[in-house]
């Protein structure tokens, strides 16, 4: 059933967040490439270099992003056929070696083998991390202080520096390893368990998706826009980047609540929705 409706569950926000991003383009109002042309910056110059349609904006929202990683209409779009294929990788492996003996052997295999695609390391760490704390609990007396030293040992394998790593090993397989620790970590830990259940926190994850998917058209937009204000009005680099971030908070902020209103919600009732109709 989560295989089924996990497509339905994301294209909703996907195609909502493609839309967006040829409606700022429609509407003239992306200024990447006038700040990059200001700073000399190319990764602001990258986005938006050729026309953008309804259709393709459809059409992105409908397949490309999902299953290619296309992200010409939101730079943003490029991690969720990861995110998608990553789910499918997940419920492929507990379908066909959760309930195994020794499927720990099977968990190091497709470890070992997600060295060729290493987007996928932190799917599986997440399976093993789950796992163990179902099956081996806590671990007994200093299990919270082992929980907190998993959590720290995450944290430094997800921010090592990439230019001290031999060769063969990306920060996309330490980013893996880090979410493993960190999971297993959290799970031992009663003190971190209830430190990231306040109700603040919870809903401040509850905003997180929406988030992702409306930053990166508000940046190129209003933000933008508001920077090159500032600075042609004689402001600084620094004054006026100060003055972008504040504005950028609210804004933002303003944009993921109605996202998450009107989108997220919504295709959450739909996806439960899909899930009940599925034998």
């Amino acid at each position: 059933r989560q295989a089924v409706i996990r497509y339905f569950r994301l294209m909703p926000p996907v195609l909502v967040c493609s839309l967006l991003g040829w409606a700022i383009f429609a509407c003239g109002i992306t200024f990447n490439q006038e700040i990059g042309a200001l700073l000399g910056n190319n990764w602001d110059k990258a986005f938006y270099p050729s026309h953008l349609t309804l259709w393709g904006a459809v059409g992105n929202g409908l397949f490309g992003a999902l299953w290619r990683g296309d992200s010409d209409y939101c730079s943003v779009l490029w991690c969720m056929n990861i995110i998608l294929f990553g789910s499918y990788l997940s419920y492929g492996i507990l379908l066909f070696f959760g309930q195994l003996q020794r499927r720990v052997l099977f968990y190091a295999a497709f470890f070992l083998l997600t060295f060729t695609a290493p987007v996928y390391t932190a799917f599986i760490g997440g399976i093993a991390a789950a796992d163990l704390l179902v099956h081996a609990g806590k671990g007994g007396r200093g299990g919270e202080r082992r929980g907190l030293l998993l959590v720290l040992a995450g944290v430094v394998a997800g921010n090592f520096p990439p230019v001290l790593l031999p060769p063969g090993l990306t920060e996309l397989t330490l980013y893996g390893v880090g979410a493993f620790l960190l999971l297993l970590g959290c799970g031992r830990s009663t003190w971190l368990q209830g430190l990231l259940a306040r109700p603040w926190l919870v809903r401040v994850g509850e905003f997180s998706f929406a988030l992702i998917l409306t930053h990166f058209a508000v940046v190129m937009s209003f933000s933008a826009w508001f920077f090159l204000t500032m600075h042609g009005r004689g402001l600084s680099y620094a004054w006026a980047l100060g003055l972008t971030l504040l504005t950028a908070i609210p804004v933002n902020g303003l944009f993921t609540l109605l996202f998450q209103r009107w989108v997220e919600r919504p295709t959450e009732r739909f996806a439960h929705w899909v899930y009940r109709q599925v034998d």
